[in-house]
């Protein structure tokens, strides 16, 4: 019946005051430093299918291994209000993993054989 009345009348409803109300945005920043790698390309395919199947949406983003890069994808995931962020950091500065320690954002660490200081 619902899902009629919605075809009929084109309603839809506002994610944006659903989101105020929840305090929830059902929104996850993956940040990668390189989506054309294909190992890259294909877990981002399966981390969004996997969160799609669990009604999240994605923001990809990706840093192409430059700091600064990684830096406005954190403040747009910020600015876009996310649950939390994936995120494949670029090896020259740790200060954004600090800092998203520092603010208690929820984050998974993908990690790669080079060293990371944090």
């Amino acid at each position: 019946m619902i899902k009629k009345v919605v075809s009929e009348t084109g309603y839809m409803p506002d994610g944006i005051a659903g989101s105020l109300r929840s305090g929830k945005t059902y929104v996850i920043g993956v940040i990668l430093t390189d989506v054309s790698d294909p190992l890259m390309s294909t877990w981002a395919k399966d981390v969004e299918k996997m969160l799609s199947e669990k009604s999240y949406s994605t923001i990809l983003m990706n840093t192409a291994e430059k700091y600064h890069k990684e830096e406005e994808a954190i403040y747009l995931s910020l600015k876009k209000k996310v649950g939390g962020i994936i995120i494949c950091p670029t090896q020259e500065n740790s200060g954004t993993i600090k800092y998203l320690i520092k603010i208690n954002m929820p984050f998974i660490l993908l990690v790669s054989c080079q060293p990371c200081n944090v």
